[in-house]
């Protein structure tokens, strides 16, 4: 199914032709990043040519990479197909470096009955006590045209949108953004991604340097960290551990036990770390 999609890509033929595969579901599970990292497999893509979001980290992309007028305040996101309505706030905190990007949830239900009226009464619930530069509305149950008291208040000092490929855009910003390898000044923090920096104190050419195993932001479900040490008059290695949220580092040490006795500087490891949560970071020291 995925390689006959491809034909609607400009004809592409086979997977290889690809720079990279993005594919957003409505949200991740072991279950079906089981299932997809298997689709990746097949279609011969190496880890770094994929990725997978949730339909929030697709929003995150789309709207961060829209004119800065559209998120000089938070940005809102009603997602509205079936019988519930799904209303999204994303959040910039600027005073941290880079930007904290958080986005805030909340599942209503209209009143059928009197659907406009019911839906202008969300809006102004959902936006009360801050500032909204741009709303953006994706969903089949928006069609039909009977919004006009909302959309008077919607429109009303912002700018709004409606349409129907919003996650599929943000997984192509996705793509660009992590396929060139380009930087911005935010990093967003779902459920899905790691909240916490993992690294190594060591010594390079005599100079103490950070060796980052893990980076904060990055998906618990596709980031993984390996590096060699050359253990120096120690038989104990220090994990440090920076929380995204915290100036202080915590540092968990791991004592080697049954060690080879060997001559100083002549013991090599590999220290491999990933993630088994938002929080939790399972180390192997081979």
């Amino acid at each position: 199914y995925i390689k006959k999609l491809f034909a609607y890509a400009g004809g592409l033929s086979t997977a290889k032709a690809l720079a990279g595969l993005v594919i957003s579901v409505e949200q991740l599970t072991a279950e079906n990043v089981k299932l997809l990292q298997w689709i990746r497999k097949e279609l011969g893509l190496k880890q770094s040519e994929f990725q997978m979001l949730d339909r929030k980290s697709a929003f995150y992309y789309f709207a961060l990479r829209q004119p800065e007028s559209l998120w000089l305040h938070d940005v809102a996101l009603y997602d509205y197909r079936g019988d519930t309505l799904a209303c999204l706030c994303l959040k910039r905190h600027m005073n941290t470096k880079p930007q904290l990007v958080t986005i805030e949830e909340q599942l209503v239900k209209l009143d059928n009955s009197r659907k406009d009226e019911s839906f202008c009464q969300i809006l102004q619930s959902h936006m009360k006590g801050h500032t909204v530069s741009c709303a953006y509305l994706v969903g089949n149950a928006f069609d039909g045209g009977w919004m006009k008291q909302s959309l008077t208040f919607l429109c009303r000092g912002r700018r709004a949108f409606m349409g129907k490929n919003l996650y599929a855009k943000g997984a192509c910003y996705a793509a660009v953004m992590n396929g060139e390898g380009l930087t911005w000044p935010f990093v967003y923090l779902g459920v899905n991604e790691l909240k916490v920096n993992v690294g190594l104190k060591v010594k390079d050419l005599d100079k103490e340097v950070f060796f980052t195993l893990l980076q904060a932001g990055k998906s618990i479900y596709e980031t993984e960290g390996r590096c060699e040490v050359i253990l120096d008059e120690s038989k104990e290695i220090a994990i440090w551990l920076k929380p995204l949220d915290s100036r202080e580092s915590k540092v968990e040490k791991i004592i080697l036990k049954d060690l080879p006795e060997r001559e100083n500087k002549t013991t090599r490891l590999q220290i491999s770390a990933k993630p088994i949560s938002d929080m939790e970071i399972q180390i192997q020291i081979k």
